[in-house]
């Protein structure tokens, strides 16, 4: 929503005649007001928005409905391979709780996929440490499981101890420790800044909270996963969301599989 309506506040206020918009004129529109704001997909989105507007306001017959865009594929976005999984894992100072705290949240995106506002909303009351289970709201008000693996259950186990001796408000699982609410839940904001601050420690260049999803997909994959398991652990809709989020592997990717390997070593 927040995307078509920016898209269409622009297109509303630019001064332009919308009633008499031509396929010309929304092109020219589109290349001086997007390029450096809005990637290629995020382009194709706004010109959807735009589309259906004009539709709406002025009817089917609106000549700037004829514009066709193409969805431009985005380039490669960041990934963390297996040893910087590893590197990012060991650079928490768990002598600290905020070291606590980022180790566990730092090993739970990783292990469950979970995107940065289902990790927000992490309820402590659908956190289950012994059957390593958890349930969260996602894109669509549903509800949806994830799991974690037995290190990422200590990890949490380590942090809730932490979290028990803090004065918190409500039932958010992460909080924040410092800054100017103490003891509420992380924004997606607040979370974005606190995993940005990860990657000079580790020795990246930049991290987000959605590399980590993708690398939850990338390095579970290398690790073996079927991509239909792979589906339903990340809470996707789509298969094909599965094939972009591990667009960084390469035929490398492939050598615990070699057959004449298996048959080889096989005993």
């Amino acid at each position: 929503r927040d995307r078509y309506g920016r898209a269409v506040r622009r297109l509303i206020t630019s001064g332009m005649d919308l009633r008499r918009l031509s396929v010309v004129d929304l092109r020219r529109w589109r290349e001086a007001t997007w390029p450096g704001v809005w990637g290629g997909s995020s382009q194709y989105v706004a010109i959807c928005a735009v589309r259906a507007f004009l539709k709406w306001a002025y009817g089917a017959r609106h000549p700037a409905l004829k514009l066709r865009f193409k969805r431009i594929k985005p380039p490669p976005q960041r990934v963390l391979k297996p040893y910087q999984v590893r590197a990012l894992l060991s650079s928490f100072p768990t002598i600290t709780a905020r070291g606590i705290r980022d180790l566990a949240l730092c090993a739970l995106f990783l292990d469950s996929g979970l995107r940065c506002s289902e990790m927000c909303n992490l309820d402590l009351r659908y956190l289950d440490l012994q059957e390593r289970r958890l349930s969260v709201v996602v894109k669509g008000g549903q509800w949806q499981a994830g799991v974690f693996s037995e290190w990422t259950g200590r990890y949490l186990a380590a942090w809730l101890d932490v979290r028990a001796g803090l004065r918190t408000c409500g039932y958010s699982f992460f909080v924040s420790i410092r800054g100017k609410t103490p003891g509420h839940q992380l924004t997606r904001g607040g979370m974005n800044k606190v995993v940005g601050e990860w990657a000079d420690r580790a020795g990246l260049a930049a991290l987000s909270p959605h590399d980590l999803r993708r690398s939850f997909a990338s390095v579970s994959t290398k690790a073996g996963a079927p991509t239909r398991l792979l589906q339903v652990a990340g809470r996707w809709a789509d298969i094909e969301m599965v094939e972009r989020y591990t667009q960084d592997l390469d035929a490398e990717d492939f050598s615990p599989y070699f057959p004449v390997k298996f048959v080889m070593e096989r005993p």
